[in-house]
């Protein structure tokens, strides 16, 4: 609709609301659209209202038509294939002594057939023909189309050296344990401490770890002081060890420090500073028994250190 046609109805409009002619040519533009949309939703009833037609006999005959036939029997879902196949060969056979070209003759899978040759290898055997459906996988279907064919031979049966055999692949037995080396101590790493009975990495670690922070063992009693060690543990390892005293390291008493001497388990610093102190006040220590005269220091814990210094 052109301008000059709607010049006749603006002016109306006008004279009786006294409205702005732009607000005039909103509105009739607005009242033109709203007019269409209903004529519009009028012709959609009109054409797409319609139902459909009523599934009358004849009709429902030629919808019947237009489907596949198969016998009369249309399944919903798809079924599996039923065994056996077209390619498939059935004849008597030993599930204990067929190949794997003989099982995929049967209709068996190239993996299943493998499975089951794999199951033989390893000593598996079929007592029954109902130890088939034991195999991971076998199909329902086709143990049913074989069963009839199944024929075992009794004298393929195991012996009971090849039964033990298979027994210890399937469930392996536990390593008997070694008759160890004898062991020196201070120069043992962790591997070999590991051939001890009892000991395993942690344990091995340890002793390793207070070794070094003594300086070597000069007596087979010290491995009661490794932290956390059995004492079933200790009496087991006793006829496998031996100690070489020379791989002992010595401190030498009248050069070390309080701060070395401190650093071995048998001291502390407090005795480790009374024992440099009275070494500048009485001078070198030239023997075991100068020690003893240390006060903080008793009898039993100047022998214990006394391999390991040097005077």
């Amino acid at each position: 609709m052109n301008d000059a046609a709607m010049r006749p109805l603006i002016d109306f409009l006008h004279r009786q609301f006294l409205m702005h002619r732009r607000e005039l040519y909103g509105m009739a533009l607005l009242t033109l659209l709203l007019g269409l949309w209903l004529g519009s939703s009028q012709l959609a009833t009109h054409f797409f209202s319609k139902t459909l037609p009523p599934l009358t006999p004849p009709l429902l005959d030629s919808l019947a038509s237009t489907l596949p036939s198969d016998g009369g029997n249309v399944s919903v879902h798809n079924k599996a294939k039923k065994f056996p196949s077209p390619a498939q060969e059935l004849f008597d056979f030993d599930p204990n002594t067929a190949t794997l070209a003989e099982w995929q003759r049967l209709g068996a899978p190239q993996w299943l057939a493998q499975r089951i040759i794999n199951y033989r290898n390893k000593g598996g055997y079929f007592y029954k023909k109902e130890d088939l459906q034991k195999i991971y996988g076998f199909p329902q279907g086709l143990y049913q189309a074989l069963a009839p064919y199944i024929k075992i031979n009794p004298s393929n049966k195991p012996n009971s050296s090849v039964e033990s055999q298979t027994n210890a692949f399937i469930r392996p037995s536990y390593k008997e344990d070694k008759s160890p080396l004898i062991i020196e101590l201070n120069t043992a790493d962790t591997t070999a401490l590991k051939q001890l009975r009892g000991i395993g990495s942690v344990y091995a670690r340890r002793i390793v770890h207070y070794r070094e922070l003594l300086g070597g063992f000069h007596s087979v009693e010290q491995l009661k002081e490794v932290y956390g060690l059995p004492e079933e543990t200790y009496q087991s390892m006793l006829p496998f060890i031996t100690i070489d005293t020379a791989q002992l390291r010595r401190i030498r008493i009248n050069e070390a420090d309080a701060e070395t001497l401190a650093r071995h388990p048998y001291l502390d610093k407090r005795k480790a500073k009374a024992m440099v102190a009275y070494r500048l006040q009485h001078g070198p220590f030239h023997s075991i028994d100068d020690l003893k005269k240390i006060k903080v220091l008793s009898e039993e814990e100047v022998n214990k250190l006394a391999p390991y210094l040097a005077f």
